[in-house]
């Protein structure tokens, strides 16, 4: 999708009893346009992909999965040295 170029998953966190997942994202777009992908996100992406994780972990509950901005990257996996 065009309007999400440049669009990085830094961490996904999901709670204990898998009720709810955060997908973690950088970008390298405008601060501006931040509420318009995360809108975005969540109207495209957001149902294709809780189906897609109920039939790859074969659970009967999925995770509700919402996107949030990793403003400082401290959700990134650290880098081998």
């Amino acid at each position: 999708d065009e309007q999400l170029d440049l669009l990085t998953v830094t961490g996904v966190e999901v709670d204990a009893d898998l009720n709810k997942a955060v997908v973690w994202i950088s970008t390298l777009a405008d601060e501006s346009r931040y509420t318009e992908i995360l809108d975005l996100l969540g109207e495209r992406y957001r149902k294709p992909l809780q189906a897609e994780i109920a039939r790859s972990a074969r659970l009967r509950k999925t995770p509700e999965v919402t996107f949030a901005f990793d403003l400082d990257g401290d959700r990134a996996p650290a880098r081998p040295s």
